[in-house]
């Protein structure tokens, strides 16, 4: 990622199941990720995660959706 804010800045920021898709990424992917980090996948599902939970997981498929998410927003979409 370009600038070097500290995870806790992302806190408010939430990708959907739905950004998850948009990226690339599956759903039953999504699922081993939660599995794999102890989130809860219901929840993932209902209200999203955090950029935040996913910087911190420092998994490199989470990581490349926290830049897309990133780059989303910095564009005004």
């Amino acid at each position: 990622m370009k600038d070097n804010l500290p995870p806790s800045k992302y806190s408010d920021i939430m990708v959907s199941m739905r950004d998850v898709r948009r990226y690339g990424m599956c759903v039953s992917g999504s699922k081993s990720f939660a599995d794999r980090h102890n989130l809860d996948f219901k929840k993932f599902i209902k209200v999203g995660i955090s950029v935040e939970e996913l910087i911190n997981s420092q998994d490199s498929m989470a990581l490349s959706i926290v830049e897309s998410k990133l780059k989303e927003i910095n564009h005004g979409r």
